[in-house]
């Protein structure tokens, strides 16, 4: 307490919030552990699809290529989003589950954020939470981009046609992938400062 001595009326503020139980590592541990991604969640294989589509749009706008080769691809695409839909929607509600645990944590980090401390040791704390490459500040960020992307594909015309062309899903759900598995090892340390 010797750090926070001169912020009376800070730590009363902070100790004055409702308790949050602590189920941010263990959930994401075990979403961790329930990745099973098939192949078009690989990013050579997804880029290839994708590249190819938009290319033979391209291609056949132009007249250069029959506009069927597109028409393939686009559905094509589309049934490969609709197979991997429960694999999509798992990583959705996956996020979702995040986000609100993260928002329990979203004030006292707040509050955390916009203080400034004395101590080299709580700065140096605070530094590690907000100021670094893997800061929860940037990973809640980034959480809440992904989750708007999930959002935008909620009617079945986005669904279509964000998946015919650019396979939507399989992206978003390979960015929440990314996200857990450069924040994951981070966690820990966050609620441990």
């Amino acid at each position: 307490m010797e750090e926070l001595k001169g912020l009376t009326d800070w730590r009363i503020d902070f100790h004055s919030q409702p308790f949050i139980e602590d189920h941010l590592q263990e959930m994401s541990q075990s979403i961790f552990k329930k990745r099973k991604m098939s192949g078009f969640f690989n990013p050579v294989i997804y880029s290839l699809s994708v590249m190819i589509t938009l290319l033979s749009l391209i291609l056949g706008l132009a007249g250069v290529i029959s506009m069927t080769l597109f028409g393939c691809m686009f559905f094509f695409q589309i049934i490969t989003a609709t197979i991997l839909s429960r694999t999509i929607s798992h990583s959705n509600m996956h996020a979702e589950k995040l986000k609100k645990e993260f928002r329990g944590y979203h004030y006292i980090l707040d509050k955390i954020s916009r203080q400034q401390f004395k101590s080299p040791k709580l700065n140096s704390l605070h530094d590690e939470l907000f100021n670094s490459d893997n800061s929860s500040s940037k990973a809640f960020g980034e959480l809440s981009g992904i989750l708007n992307m999930f959002d935008q594909r909620n009617s079945e015309f986005s669904f279509i046609l964000l998946n015919g062309l650019f396979l939507y899903d399989i992206y978003v759900t390979r960015r929440f992938n990314r996200w857990i598995t450069r924040y994951l090892p981070h966690i820990g340390t966050w609620w441990s400062a």
